[in-house]
């Protein structure tokens, strides 16, 4: 017969059994010594007052040994399980029914053991909480039995709680990953993904128990652990109790398993359309565990509801983009349609049934796709186009649509066959872009073109009679320029000629002042034949023809200096020439011309300088060649800046500076047709420098 194991607080206990409950106490001590479950009574503050000897059978404590722990029973309840047994223990003290929590306890002799424990509050008849009734029983089949229990309420509140975020599969992800790490009390749960080609493994969610938080680890390469994957891959289930050291997880253990600590694994292939698309992982942190036969059912489950969920966002992705479509279809312009195969309407957008005059859904059904073509265009469509569509499964071009008032449309239309998984014809689509604003454009741009074409003739008429006058202009000019030479100079040679005779016949017979005369008359002359040569010159500037050869900009310098060496002798004129060895391609007379006439000014306003300089220097920047040529000369104001490069006009007297004012213009006109820039830099008394830009290309 079991006893029953009593103290002094026994009996303040049983006083108050008696007080509340009449005949309580005996009844206490009759029953607990014929109960194989475990019995402990809690007073209503949580002491523990007494308990039976079946309670130390199956726990391997006494009484003073249960009461030297702080919380009985929850002492001996595993760690992993407190959490589910305190939640457990506020809610039945809560509420006044009796309840039942399967848990795995730890002995005295530190076996771990699952018993099913019931706890029932007591009340008095007047309401008052008299304590707690505890029933320990050591369970196996009940045990199996209440788990599997469990388990299947687990799986039925994740598919429950799932259906309001099931079109968002991350958040699927997260509670089937805590849910199923409370449920099965495992440490890590996690799904992870196939990528699209198949090379790596990606987390969707991973949650830990411990820190009850959610996470995204890096992806892992399918080809660091191929064993394993294979049998993923194949859709077979891997668990493995001893993790480290199982043929399908043991390359994992080094780099995977053991810096986290796992023991065991329980990973269940996700499995969708037959091909295995990702998998739920279950990693048992601690000391190794065997998986039950309802576990890896639980697992497989889960999985296939993640499978099934991600179908049913995947499908929640196609619905929503199927009304983006629709709306989009049903705000474009174009004429958007389907038929089935026997050419009966089965769709058509606003903008179609407008064009078409389609009023209603009835008045669809009613439409023939027939009153949509006029003859030809019926023909057409009958013969080439459905042909078409029906063997190779599109066919675009231009055609043509009849509205509803009779109006003919041109429109590019797109029409294709869409078949279903059998590779038969569902139904037809055609998509019609109205080409009347289109064709409108056109012949407006026809028209246009047909205009300015005859334009353009005109002009082009114009221009090649303006181009013969002006070619014969310039052939009367070149002729004038030739006769005015001619014969302005023959009088100037008469005039020169006789005016010499009379100096070197008639001498000694003429006063002073009449030599002074005739000398005047020669000079004049002179000077006068010397304008009419750069008259000329400056007219065949803008007449010549343009040759391109390629030269030395250095030699053609040092050519014209060459040109200018008695004059650079005879007056001592120092000359600094820094121009670069380049060579351009440009007409080689033009840029003779500007280089001679620039280094000609130069020598002239340098007349008065005691000990004359002329600098020659180029560079190139940005595409550009620009030639300069210095001098320390009179110089002059800027203000005359653009004055300096017209005809005849000159800002020095022509005893003091002789020369035409032709120069600088001729430069001026040469540089222009290089289609390069002339301009200077001058200040009086301090020297100018002269630059010309040219374009470059090495």
């Amino acid at each position: 017969m079991a006893t029953i194991h009593e103290n002094s607080r026994d009996q303040s206990a049983s006083s108050t059994v008696q007080d509340g409950a009449g005949d309580a106490a005996p009844g206490w001590e009759f029953i607990a010594a014929q109960m194989r479950d475990g019995l402990c009574w809690l007073s209503a503050a949580g002491e523990l007052l007494r308990i039976n000897a079946s309670t130390t059978r199956i726990t391997g404590f006494a009484l003073d040994e249960c009461r030297r722990h702080a919380h009985f029973p929850a002492d001996l309840v595993i760690d992993e399980d407190r959490p589910t047994f305190n939640q457990f223990v506020v809610r039945t003290q809560q509420g006044r029914e009796g309840a039942e929590l399967v848990v795995r306890i730890r002995r005295s002799d530190a076996a771990i053991i699952w018993v099913s424990i019931l706890w029932q509050p007591i009340f008095s008849r007047s309401d008052k909480h008299l304590g707690t009734l505890i029933s320990i029983r050591e369970t196996e089949v009940d045990r199996d039995h209440a788990y599997l229990l469990e388990l299947r309420k687990t799986a039925s509140r994740v598919m429950h709680h799932s259906a309001e975020i099931t079109h968002e599969f991350d958040k699927v992800c997260a509670l089937v990953t805590s849910s199923a790490s409370a449920a099965l009390r495992v440490r890590r749960a996690g799904v992870w993904m196939f990528d699209r080609d198949m090379n790596n493994l990606e987390c969707m969610d991973l949650f830990d128990a411990e820190t009850a938080q959610h996470m995204v680890p890096p992806k892992i390469p399918v080809s660091a652990f191929p064993r394993y994957m294979a049998a993923i891959s194949t859709d077979q289930l891997v668990a493995a109790t001893d993790a480290c050291n199982d043929p399908l997880t043991a390359e994992l253990a080094e780099t995977y398993l053991r810096p986290l600590g796992i023991a065991s694994m329980l990973d269940s292939p996700i499995v969708l359309g037959g091909k295995t698309i990702g998998v739920l992982c279950l990693e048992h942190v601690g000391s190794m565990r065997y998986w039950a036969t309802g576990e890896l059912a639980f697992a497989e489950a889960l999985a296939d509801f993640v499978a099934l969920s991600m179908e049913t966002a995947e499908r929640f992705k196609l619905e929503e983009l199927t009304i983006r479509l629709a709306s989009i279809i049903d705000a474009t312009p174009d004429l958007v349609s389907t038929v089935d195969i026997n050419g009966d309407p089965l769709y058509v957008n606003p903008a179609g049934r407008k064009l078409l005059g389609i009023q209603s859904a009835q008045a669809l059904s009613e439409f023939n796709v027939r009153e949509a073509y006029d003859d030809e265009h019926w023909r057409r469509r009958e013969q080439e186009i459905i042909p078409q569509v029906l063997t190779r499964g599109i066919w675009t071009g231009e055609t043509e649509l009849l509205s509803h008032n009779g109006e003919r449309i041109p429109v590019w239309q797109s029409t294709i066959a869409h078949r279903n998984a059998r590779g038969d014809i569902e139904f037809i689509s055609s998509i019609n872009r109205d080409l009347r604003e289109q064709k409108r454009n056109e012949r407006e741009l026809q028209e246009r073109g047909e205009a300015l074409q005859k334009l353009n003739s005109e002009l082009e008429q114009r221009v090649r009679e303006r181009t013969q006058r002006l070619e014969e202009l310039n052939a009367n000019l070149e002729t004038f320029a030739f006769s005015v030479s001619h014969d302005l100079k023959a009088p100037l040679r008469g005039i020169e000629g006789y005016s010499r005779l009379l100096v070197e016949e008639y001498r000694s017979r003429l006063s002073g002042e009449a030599l002074q005369f005739l000398d005047n008359i020669r000079g004049a002359t002179e000077s006068m034949s010397t304008l009419i040569d750069d008259l000329l010159e400056y007219s065949r500037v803008g007449r010549r023809e343009l040759k391109r050869t390629r030269f030395s900009l250095r030699q053609l310098v040092s050519r014209v200096l060459e040109g200018f060496r008695h004059e650079l002798l005879e007056r001592d004129i120092h000359i600094e020439n820094t121009i670069e060895d380049v060579w351009l391609e440009a007409d080689l007379e033009c840029l003779l011309q500007i280089i001679r006439n620039l280094v000609d000014n130069a020598i002239k306003f340098t007349r008065q300088q005691a000990q004359p300089t002329i600098a020659l220097r180029s560079e190139i920047t940005a595409g550009k060649l620009v030639l300069a040529v210095r001098d320390n000369g009179c110089g002059f104001d800027m203000k005359y800046h653009d004055r300096i490069f017209t005809i005849f006009q000159r800002l020095h007297r022509a005893d003091a500076y002789p020369g035409t004012g032709v120069g600088l213009a001729i430069v001026a006109k040469a540089a222009e047709r290089l289609h390069g820039r002339i301009w200077a830099r001058s200040e009086p008394g301090a020297g100018s420098e002269f630059y010309l830009e040219l374009p470059y290309e090495r």
